[in-house]
């Protein structure tokens, strides 16, 4: 039931999904369950949070100094035009 609220909610408001899932975990856990904020918290990964959050915030300097067009630039020059390559040339 909380999906569906979450998803209703997120795509008729130009609101975060996630923002929308972390307070119905509390509404939901606080009032159906009736658990503390500490134990829907002891649910949350935050140690995957605090990946994601550090990665996109690297993937966004690197966006912004030119970094990643610059990769993208040199990986097209390194496959020769062949644009099916590119994924190969970045693993390589």
């Amino acid at each position: 039931m909380g999906l569906v609220i979450m998803f209703i909610v997120a795509t008729a408001m130009p609101i975060n999904m996630g923002a929308v899932a972390f307070a119905l975990a509390f509404i939901i856990g606080g009032l159906w369950v009736d658990m503390g904020g500490k134990e829907v918290l002891a649910g949350f990964p935050g140690d995957l949070f605090l990946t994601l959050v550090g990665i996109t915030y690297l993937f966004a300097i690197a966006q912004k100094n030119g970094t990643i067009d610059l990769l993208a630039h040199w990986a097209v020059n390194a496959a020769h035009g062949h644009i099916v390559a590119i994924p190969w040339v970045m693993i390589v």
